[in-house]
């Protein structure tokens, strides 16, 4: 639930309530009143157990550092005004024609929880396979290799796991048979 859903949501629910408490005291008796509004109190508890992100919407968004690394096992929701700093060009024509790369960190493999997915008859590609990085404060990109079983080249040399190298426009990416070139897309 978005925040301006769930503001609406409290918004018509305040109004509701304000009726039906101001027909209850002027029609009705003020001890029933009294009543309902205990009444509304418990289901609002009762929904605030059962759908607390409704009221975790409510909450201001928290500034998230774009560029910050994250933790193990934590994922990044897609990063509003980024702007791609990297496209892969498909030199052998065995992926999409361009990948672009649309997110500070950006994940390649089989891996449904990967941001660009080879499809299923790439299994030369593992499922997290390699993954680039944009760092704000030296405004480049790197690549580095995910512990794949059949590597990631750059430039024909074989990257060691977990270790990020530099980017550079006309480089050639290669991840596991499927060869691309890397284009610079600083704007």
């Amino acid at each position: 639930m978005t925040r301006k859903q769930a503001i609406s949501f409290l918004v018509v629910g305040i109004v509701l309530l304000l009726t039906l408490l101001f027909f209850l005291s002027v029609f009705v008796s003020p001890l029933l009143a009294l009543a309902v509004v205990l009444a509304v109190l418990l289901i609002l508890g009762l929904l605030l157990r059962a759908k607390p992100e409704l009221f975790a919407a409510l909450r201001a968004p928290a500034r998230e550092d774009p560029f910050a690394a994250l933790r193990a096992g934590e994922e990044r929701a897609a990063v509003q005004g980024f702007s791609p700093r990297v496209i892969l060009v498909s030199i052998d024509g065995g992926a999409d024609e361009q990948i672009v790369v649309d997110k500070p960190e950006f994940t390649l493999g089989r891996g449904s929880a990967c941001n660009y997915v080879f499809r299923a008859s790439c299994v030369e590609i593992s499922r997290i396979h390699a993954i680039i990085r944009y760092d704000a404060r030296s405004g480049e990109s790197s690549v580095a290799d995910c512990r794949s079983q059949n590597g990631t080249f750059l430039n024909g040399e074989r990257l060691a796991p977990d270790v990020p190298r530099p980017l550079s426009g006309g480089d050639v990416l290669q991840i596991g048979t499927l060869r691309f070139t890397v284009q610079s897309a600083h704007y």
